[in-house]
């Protein structure tokens, strides 16, 4: 309901002028409504006024008492703590100059494997798994590493393995060939290989013999994991890798600079370094492998991880270089992977020079 005053009227010849005390009703039932809102808004927003300001008090006042301080809030969070690793390249590595006259161990063409320096960053939180070489570079040239070979039938190679002595026998480990059924006759070597696609050529393989005191346990571990294949030729304008010169179950010693090839679940090959790990001394391996296996068995890895084998890179070679005869030289065959680059989880591998006398067919 409006009213409004008539202003109209006033006495003449008195100058003033009042207010007719006739009123107008003006009758308008949605301006009425509006009022009643916002009457009913206004005495909401002061009953919630109150309410809020009784309710402070009371909560921020320990027990009821007036005049008390206030409690304060302290909200504690944990920062994320960023490290930079930075492994530097070796120096026995850096300028490598192969003996082109050794008869096994190094590149016929006088190509060479250059390595760089790696720099790594990790926030603390968990690492993603990878199924190839972690840490690594990648090979683009099949000239650097022509004894690694890949195992498998004529569609699916899933194994690597390594010339060895002759280039018509290959060493790969017998825990590979199990877990993915390869057996003769439908067996089968690419070598040369420019990628996991493309390769020079493919042999068969005739016969697989494996290690008599082969070994494997329900937690990975594999002992004498070593099995020799024989090809039907030799591999042409090859020569083998080097083995251990004599026969033993401590070499390579521990933190032994090495180099492991692989490509995994990648068409693209990787070259990773490696420091080795005796389970007798070192507990970052012994926690893998006890010492009754110390003798066939040994780690390759760091305490950070971030550089290391994966699970796709099963019987993968790792690699010595020797300096005083310039050529490299098969210490190990990868026979389980423990984190795949996780910190405190280095790989398990085959002690190559403890089977240096196990065969008579590599000394044909």
């Amino acid at each position: 309901m409006l009213v409004s005053a008539n202003l109209n009227n006033a006495i003449p010849g008195s100058g003033r002028q009042y207010l007719n005390t006739k009123k107008e009703v003006i009758n308008d039932p949605s301006s009425a409504l509006l009022s009643l809102i916002a009457v009913a808004i206004g005495i909401f927003l002061i009953l919630l006024s109150m309410s809020l300001g009784l309710g402070l008090g009371i909560g921020l006042t320990p027990y009821g008492k007036k005049n008390a301080t206030l409690i304060p809030v302290t909200i504690t969070t944990t920062p994320i703590q960023t490290k930079v690793i930075v492994r530097l390249v070796p120096k026995l590595l850096q300028n490598i100059n192969c003996n082109l006259y050794s008869p096994c161990g190094c590149q016929t063409t006088g190509v060479d494997p250059v390595f760089r320096n790696m720099t790594f960053t990790t926030t603390g939180g968990r690492r993603r798994r990878h199924k190839r070489v972690v840490g690594g570079t990648k090979v683009t040239d099949s000239r650097l590493w022509p004894w690694l070979v890949r195992i498998g039938t004529k569609t699916v190679f899933y194994c690597h393995g390594m010339l060895v002595n002759s280039t018509s026998r290959v060493y790969a480990t017998v825990s590979c060939l199990r877990h993915h059924s390869l057996t003769v006759p439908e067996l089968y070597v690419d070598y040369q290989l420019t990628s996991a696609l493309y390769y020079t050529g493919r042999l068969k393989v005739l016969r697989v013999i494996q290690h008599p005191d082969y070994i494997s346990y329900g937690n990975g571990l594999h002992i004498n994991d070593l099995a020799l294949l024989v090809l039907n030729a030799s591999v042409p304008n090859s020569t083998p890798i080097c083995l251990p010169s004599i026969e033993s179950i401590f070499y390579p010693p521990d933190n032994t600079v090495a180099v492991l090839i692989g490509y995994g679940g990648s068409s693209q090959l990787n070259q990773v370094i490696l420091r080795t790990l005796e389970p007798d001394t070192n507990p970052l391996c012994s926690q893998f492998v006890s010492s009754s296996y110390s003798g066939e068995l040994f780690c390759a890895g760091f305490t950070a991880g971030l550089q290391d084998a994966c699970f796709d890179d099963l019987s993968a070679p790792l690699l010595q270089y020797d300096i005083v005869n310039r050529r490299w030289i098969l210490i190990g065959l990868v026979s389980n992977v423990t984190g795949c680059g996780m910190a405190n989880m280095p790989s398990v591998y085959t002690r190559v020079a403890a089977y240096v006398d196990w065969n008579p067919l590599l000394r044909k």
